[in-house]
């Protein structure tokens, strides 16, 4: 048995021996062929390991697990990234990749040809890949998808060829993986631009570059500027509710949009209502308008809204009152102050006490106005600051019972807690309205300030409540005295009586500038009678005016009854009567009277125009003698002049060629003619003028109070001046009217 076995091998091993010898005989053969033509000896595996320059495909090719591979038959061409071409990705893109062994497979699967295709086998089109197609160009060496150079091409190797390229070739579709963090890719993304300095400003910078992950709602710069005006510049302005509004973007996790849902979503601030059913709109507005931007720590869908979280106050104080219909009165009142409008549309705080449209026609009721346009500004303004408080925002909760505060007018409101709240008697209708700048708190009534109050209702209101006796209020506070206690006193009895001067009536006083407060003071004392007349206790009046007593002196007052007018001092004239005030009554005038400070010689002394020369020097013949008119007129009394010019004398002395000044008249003769030109013991104003006869010193003289002429003794006529100012001109004792022709009795 054990011979038999041997027996066998022995006959194999004759058999290996003569096999060995046989290949040696053929490999001495083939020598000299294996020395001109020698073939690769290295897989494509071995070609690249060893090429220092391929050192990172190397390790992706065993990151990806294609080792055995492409160790394999194949054949394969390869298109070979070089480790430049690796480091050329994106930060972090290559160690995402080797950290992904899936994905990586996929981009290397994407450089890899079935078969062997050399260099000088390719043409310019298209090349399917292991993992789809590249775009072959050979017009100039060879290019891939537009951009990568075949740098050294046809590398043999057992089991294929390589070519070697300078840039890694991404797949078609294929999502490069993040590379910023959300915050990195806000700063890179043109229209987040704002969404980076609220970021900033809030102070949220360093949490977005966190772990994470975080989803947020970016939104762009038009819908950070489509806010209401002045709101983005007041969250910057306020870093503190800027990052609420920022977390009410920002959910926990990262969430694709394929992820998201109909329905709640709960941000760091508050939910979100998310409707899925036409693209992703947010809280019924806002629109994803690019959605899963990924980051490294998250994911950004970007909107076209700012979100505000529910109960958060996106209007400034005066665009909650434009908003709201009750107030549009005191928005209209605001509108006359541009000034005020764009204060209280500043960050603030304010606190506003807001009037209905209901209180401010009661407060138009009782200062007896229809509109607020009636009001002279300065009272508006005034009320209305009085309603502001600068530099606060108070709450209902932080009032107290008896608690003051000042106000943007200086002065201070009063707090009342006694069964409700209320601001200077006037009670708060609503509370709490919360603005971005502040707060407001509806009221029912416009509170007066302390320094107006005593002015509503008594005679003083009609005037200091209407624009067209703004010059009257003027001189009231410019003048010495203190007018304005006495106009709000009842003087010694019950009451008084107001003469009010329009301000077209001091212009037709020839008053365009207030004088000296001493002035102001005896001209407004004039205008007040201390007791209480309405228009039916007015005098009537005969040939001359009634001589009235005020508190700057008398006046005259002339009164033919109904229908003619009531008239002062002859040039000024009533036009309302018997406004009631609770501390008298008030009248209104079209010229404000003047007390005189001459007498009737003094003023034609001092006359402007100097028109009177030869008047005067007539009357100072007459001193010394038995007629004195220069003492006369220059004493007391009731005297009514009619004054010739100068030119209506130089007609007088042409009639005689012997008398070339007033001098030359004799003296008799020229005080009969001057006698001819004096009512004495009346005082007879224009609108007191009546026709027919009236009686001089020196005979009487013929009135034609229609043609405005007087006829002396010789029937000649003379006409009243045609100039108001020239016409009762008031003296202390008496009123001088001009006219242009001497008087012959």
């Amino acid at each position: 048995m054990k011979k038999t076995v041997l027996k066998k091998i022995n006959m194999q091993l004759l058999v290996l021996l003569a096999m060995a010898a046989s290949l040696l005989t053929i490999s001495a053969c083939n020598d000299d062929d294996d020395m001109d033509d020698m073939g690769p000896d290295e897989n494509i595996i071995e070609l690249a390991e060893g090429t220092p320059s391929l050192s990172t495909l190397v390790t992706a090719i065993v990151a990806a697990d294609l080792t055995a591979t492409l160790e394999g038959d194949g054949p394969f061409t390869v298109f070979a990234p070089t480790n430049d071409a690796f480091n050329d990705l994106p930060d972090g893109v290559l160690a995402y990749l080797l950290d992904n062994p899936s994905e990586l497979a996929a981009v290397l699967q994407y450089h890899v040809v079935s078969g062997k295709v050399m260099s000088s086998d390719l043409s310019t089109g298209t090349v399917a890949t292991l993992n789809g197609n590249i775009e072959v160009n050979v017009g100039s060496g060879v290019t891939i998808n537009g951009t990568a150079n075949v740098t050294t091409a046809d590398v043999e190797a057992t089991n294929g060829v390589v070519h070697i390229i300078d840039e890694v070739l991404i797949p078609a579709g294929f999502e490069l993986p993040p590379t910023d963090d959300i915050i990195e890719l806000a700063q890179g993304t043109s229209n987040l631009s704002t969404l980076v300095t609220a970021l900033t400003t809030a102070d949220l910078v360093t949490t977005l570059q966190g772990d994470g992950p975080f989803t947020v709602f970016a939104p762009t710069n038009d819908a950070f500027e489509n806010l209401p005006e002045g709101v983005l510049d007041y969250l910057l302005d306020n870093p503190a509710e800027l990052a609420e509004i920022l977390q009410y973007h920002v959910v926990s996790g990262s969430v694709l949009s394929t992820d998201l849902s109909s329905g709640v979503v709960a941000t760091l601030n508050g939910d979100i209502d998310i409707d899925v059913s036409s693209g992703v709109v947010i809280n019924g507005s806002a629109t994803v308008v690019n959605a899963d931007i990924k980051a490294t720590n998250g994911v950004v869908h970007i909107i076209d809204e700012v979100l505000i979280p529910e109960g958060f106050v996106a209007d400034k104080i005066v665009t909650i009152a434009s908003a709201t219909e009750s107030l549009s009165t005191l928005v209209t009142a605001l509108s006359l102050f541009p000034d005020l409008l764009e204060t209280l549309d500043g960050n603030g705080p304010f606190t506003v006490f807001a009037p209905t449209n209901e209180a401010f026609a009661g407060l138009l009721a009782a200062i007896g106005q229809s509109d607020l346009n009636d009001i002279p500004e300065s009272v508006v303004r005034k009320i209305l600051e009085y309603h502001v408080i600068s530099g606060a925002e108070v709450f209902s909760t932080d009032l107290t019972d008896g608690q003051t505060a000042t106000t943007v007018s200086g002065e201070d409101i009063t707090v009342s807690l006694d069964g409700g709240v209320f601001i200077s008697g006037s009670e708060v209708s609503t509370a709490d309205v919360d603005a971005l700048n502040g707060v407001v708190h509806i009221i029912d009534d416009v509170m007066v300030p302390p320094s107006i109050a005593p002015v509503v209702g008594t005679i003083v209101a009609p005037a200091y409540f209407n624009k067209d006796f703004s010059t009257l209020i003027a001189a009231v506070e410019a003048a010495d005295e203190d007018i304005l206690s006495v106009l709000l006193g009842t003087g010694t009895g019950d009451g008084l009586t107001l003469f009010a001067p329009t301000n077209a009536a001091f212009e037709a006083a020839g008053i365009t500038e207030l004088p000296d407060g001493a002035t102001l003071s005896a001209v407004l004392k004039y205008h007040v009678i201390d007791g209480i007349v309405y228009a039916a206790d007015l005098p009537t009046t005969g040939v001359g005016a009634s001589a009235i007593e005020s508190l700057g002196g008398t006046f005259y007052l002339s009164n033919k009854g109904t229908g003619v007018g009531v008239f002062i001092n002859g040039s000024t004239q009533v036009t309302i009567t018997d406004i009631q005030g609770s501390n008298g009554v008030v009248h209104v005038i079209d010229r404000t009277i003047l007390p005189p400070a001459n007498n009737i010689v003094e003023i034609a002394q001092s006359f402007d125009p100097d028109e009177f020369t030869q008047l005067v020097a007539a009357v100072a013949r007459t001193s010394g003698e038995a007629t004195d008119l220069l003492a006369a007129l220059s004493g007391e009394g009731d005297y009514t002049v009619f004054a010739p010019t100068d030119a209506a004398f130089q007609a007088l002395l042409d009639t005689d060629a012997s008398w070339d000044t007033v001098d030359d008249i004799p003296l008799a003769t020229l005080t009969a003619v001057l006698q001819h030109h004096v009512i004495a013991s009346a005082r007879v104003f224009s609108s007191d003028l009546a026709t027919g006869a009236a009686t001089t010193l020196n005979g009487d003289i013929n009135i034609d109070a229609t043609a405005g002429t007087i006829t002396d003794g010789s029937g000649a006529a003379a006409n009243l001046s045609g100039d108001a100012s020239l016409l009762n001109v008031l003296a202390t004792n008496g009123v001088i009217h001009v006219i242009d022709k001497v008087l012959l009795p």
